[in-house]
């Protein structure tokens, strides 16, 4: 009895093998063109309808990450929008902290009494500069009592008080007029007086003072209820003629007039 050289299996894999040489032969040879032919024209069909599903099915895809990318683009808008507030916020809250601490120093150092005020209202026309606060009778407030910002500069006077709320004249204001001097050897005295909300002026300067761009100005103490020593500004231009007894000067503040927020007055 013969034996089998080859196992069942070993004799199927050498019989693939053979025939994918044969068809690699008959390939090359050219043998198997038109079968090849006829077979790519039947798939054809089918290639172009999967080329086209694989093509929906991607767009359907990228139409669908869009989408989430966009919600989650505008989730973070939000998300970043409210940490932009809440950090102007948190911002302001520790400026308005800052000027408090500056006022309270001030105020501290020099003995004053006084309480810290809020602005609440501001007028339409730029030619009148009345403010509203939120003190009034019940804070103690009365009319000619000064109001002072950071440390120690004086922004005007109360006009007006009622129960909770004060009305406050600013010294740039043109209906405003504070006695002034000259921080020199001499102490020059003069009158503070406020150009159409527009700037500072300071007026009466005896002729036969010496003044000089850069001085500061302070409150002169001889006004009712305003101390002496409260910072007005610093000479920035002069105006000395010969002909005339008094000389003038332009008076520049050290803050903005304008963007005033929390406040102290001073209560005598």
């Amino acid at each position: 009895m013969r034996q089998k050289i080859f196992s069942p299996k070993i004799n199927i894999y050498l019989s693939i093998l053979v025939a994918l040489v044969l068809l690699i032969f008959l390939h090359w040879v050219g043998i198997l063109k038109p079968v090849e032919n006829v077979l790519i024209y039947l798939v054809k069909p089918i290639e172009k309808v999967t080329y086209r599903l694989g093509l929906n099915i991607f767009a359907n895809q990228s139409n669908l990450s869009k989408e989430e990318l966009e919600k989650e683009n505008n989730e973070l808008k939000d998300k970043l929008g409210d940490a932009l507030i809440e950090n102007a916020r948190l911002h302001s809250l520790i400026s308005k902290s800052e000027i408090l601490q500056q006022e309270l120093n001030f105020l501290v150092s020099k003995n004053y009494q006084a309480v810290a005020a809020q602005i609440i209202g501001k007028p339409s026309d730029t030619t009148t500069q009345v403010y509203l606060v939120d003190r009034g009778k019940k804070d103690d407030i009365r009319v000619g009592y000064p109001v002072i910002y950071l440390n120690g500069i004086l922004v005007g006077k109360i006009i007006e008080v009622e129960d909770s709320t004060a009305q406050m004249l600013v010294i740039s204001d043109s209906r405003s007029a504070v006695g002034a001097q000259v921080q020199n050897e001499n102490n020059s005295p003069g009158v503070v007086i406020g150009k159409l909300g527009l700037a500072l002026e300071m007026q009466l300067i005896p002729q036969s003072e010496e003044i000089t761009k850069g001085q500061i100005v302070v409150t002169s103490g001889l006004e009712e209820n305003i101390p002496s020593g409260l910072v007005i500004g610093q000479i920035n231009e002069i105006d000395k003629k010969t002909e005339e007894l008094f000389q003038t000067a332009t008076i520049e503040s050290p803050i903005s007039l304008e963007r005033l927020d929390v406040l102290s007055i001073i209560i005598p």
